[in-house]
């Protein structure tokens, strides 16, 4: 769908409640989307997201909110922080430098000549 979004909106409680409705508005779908109405219209029309015109509005099934709000927490859950990632190798690197270097260090200290 095109157009900026916030990724985390979908995290985010609906405004109201939801679980009684089976429609939402665009208006609605937008501020917890983080999408303008526009795009959220066009994205309708397109058939990108389920909806309907019923007059002069739009509305969304609820059902669809969930489960692009399920969809979104599954991906989240698939995905590896790369930081945390990148942090565990570098301290497993480091750790192995310091070993071997410290070794070295000790081996000197120790009495032992370098074979330098």
């Amino acid at each position: 769908m095109a157009g900026t979004h916030n990724p985390a909106a979908l995290d985010q409680e609906p405004p109201g409640n939801l679980h009684d409705r089976l429609f939402i508005s665009v208006k609605e779908f937008a501020g917890i989307a983080g999408l303008d109405e526009r795009t959220i219209r066009r994205a309708i029309e397109a058939g990108e997201i389920p909806g309907f015109r019923a007059g002069a509005k739009y509305l969304i099934p609820t059902a669809f909110v969930r489960s692009a709000a399920a969809e979104r927490e599954h991906a989240q859950a698939a995905e590896p922080d790369l930081d945390l990632l990148a942090e565990r190798v570098a301290d497993r690197i480091f750790t192995r430098f310091a070993g071997l270097f410290g070794g070295l260090n000790r081996a000197s200290s120790s009495g032992i000549p370098d074979e330098t």
